[in-house]
């Protein structure tokens, strides 16, 4: 039985003296977020703490039960956590599973996939109440390219849902604090780095090229109001169904760079808020290998950027989407905790179906819901400068938001907005890049393309547009309608009305 870890988790944070001796070095990988794919059957986990870091909400443990009725999970004093993956929807009255996956290749149209099987694992059941929820493992989807080659797909969708302890013991409605989706191309029979086992054989990564790909999920609740991942030209579509909502995700895959080596340990003793000294010297000591997590990736990655030289050591085919929800699951006095709201900010949280999505091919990117500072919203983004073959590294960033609710963080008014989006260096230097503002049906789309990366800064400033006026000009006989914010007529022309 593959076993899945809690999701989230802390990192306890202690100051050390830095060492009076330099010691080795340490190997450093950078952790992707989102849903592993190597996360292939659903599990529950007794929660043993909570608390905020960073200003986010985490839930930790590492007791797992077989089910809601094992002792262990009984005898949880804070809750559990049941980290479902979603299986394949069987009927039109199913919730909580894939409707449909469709995808397109470079010379393809949009290809409708079939349902090809289940990965190893077990199913995992919970029922509270009125409400049943199940779990199974990762799907593998297969279409047909061109009229020979079958190409395979594994989609694991998992939803987090949480049972807190009330004060008389008993667990309280079920809420889903998380939500995410990774779809990776692969093949099967393969016998190396398995992301998963079918029937006893490997199922890896295939060396697969961007596609196109369209899910379409039912889910029993809304999904975050806040998506985040590594896709291109994202898109989200809510709508309601009779026994909850259909979700629609769509985009681009994308090429992320990764970077991997040897640096000194002298590199994390300048940031206090990170690694304790003494872990990383003694990490260093032991030759020892650290996977930097995603919420300290964007601290560490400029300089251990300039020790790797800047250069990528392989490029990662990803599509991936997740998010966290509102949750008031620990507010009982009686645990003596701290009522953990978790959320997105109140313009994202009272979006209606939809509060926004961003995307990126970005290493490690902040990926929180926009708020202003000094005036503007600022996104960090980090990537290795060159590719594998020397080449520069092309950015790619994505924002779609709900038009309102852009609105409601910059206290606007509802008339048009305008836009100022650009690129700078971790230095305040401007880059060149390719952007794009739009707003149609409600949505406010931000584009922004081919700029170089390292460790940049995507910088958008809103305001209300200025309202256009026309004038009429005339010279003799001549006449001309001139129109602007505040509209002037040619030299020899006098404004007529």
């Amino acid at each position: 039985m593959i076993k899945a870890l809690v999701s989230l988790s802390a990192l306890s944070i202690s100051l050390s003296p830095i060492p009076a001796i330099a010691a080795e070095s340490i190997y450093v990988t950078f952790a992707t977020d989102g849903v592993q794919t190597g996360e292939t059957e659903s599990s529950i986990t007794k929660i043993d703490q909570i608390g905020v870091s960073n200003g986010l909400p985490y839930l930790s443990g590492d007791q797992l039960c077989d089910s809601l009725q094992d002792s262990d999970c009984q005898n949880a004093k804070i809750g559990i956590l049941a980290d479902l993956i979603l299986p394949k929807c069987e009927t039109t009255e199913n919730v909580d599973c894939v409707e449909s996956l469709r995808v397109k290749f470079k010379d393809t149209e949009l290809l409708n996939t079939e349902f090809f099987g289940y990965t190893r694992g077990e199913e995992v059941i919970i029922k509270n109440g009125d409400q049943s929820l199940s779990g199974k493992s990762s799907s593998i989807y297969s279409v047909k390219y061109g009229n020979e080659i079958d190409r395979y797909f594994l989609v694991t969708t998992k939803l987090s849902a949480l049972l807190a302890k009330r004060a008389d013991l008993s667990y309280g409605k079920i809420q889903f604090p998380y939500f995410g989706i990774d779809i990776t191309e692969v093949e099967l029979s393969s016998g190396n780095d398995c992301l998963a086992i079918y029937q006893d054989e490997c199922v890896s990564k295939a060396a697969s090229s961007s596609a196109f790909i369209d899910v379409t999920l039912r889910l029993s609740t809304s999904p975050p109001n806040w998506l985040a991942g590594r896709m291109s030209g994202p898109s989200v579509e809510v709508s309601e169904i009779l026994q909850g909502k259909r979700v629609k995700l769509s985009g681009e895959s994308v090429e992320v760079p990764k970077i991997y080596g040897d640096v000194l340990p002298s590199t994390f003793y300048k940031y206090p808020a990170g690694y304790p000294n003494s872990y990383i010297s003694k990490l260093a000591s032991e030759n020892g290998y650290l996977d930097i997590q995603p919420g300290l990736a964007l601290m560490y990655a400029g300089d251990i950027f300039k020790e790797l030289k800047e250069k990528s050591d392989e490029i990662e085919t990803r599509w991936s989407l997740n998010g966290s929800s509102r949750f008031t699951a620990f507010c009982s006095e009686s645990l003596q905790v701290d009522c953990l709201q978790g959320g997105n900010g109140p313009c994202i949280d009272s979006a209606e179906n939809f509060g926004g999505v961003l995307a990126t091919n970005a290493m490690t990117f902040s990926r929180n819901p926009p708020q202003i500072i000094d005036g503007e919203i600022q996104y960090l983004l980090a990537s290795p400068h060159f590719l594998p073959d020397g080449k520069t590294t092309s950015g790619s960033f994505d924002l779609e938001i709900s038009a309102k609710a852009l609105r409601c963080i910059y206290s606007l008014p509802n008339l048009p907005l305008a836009a100022e989006v650009s690129v700078v260096t971790s230095e305040g230097r401007p880059k060149i890049a390719t952007t794009l503002f739009t707003e149609k049906n409600g949505v406010a789309k931000i584009i922004v393309k081919n700029f170089s990366y390292s460790t940049p800064k995507v910088k958008m400033k809103f305001t209300q547009a200025q309202k256009k006026i026309s004038i009429t000009c005339a010279k003799g006989k001549l006449k001309k309608v001139i129109s602007g914010s505040k509209p002037t007529c040619p030299k020899g022309y006098k404004k007529t009305a």
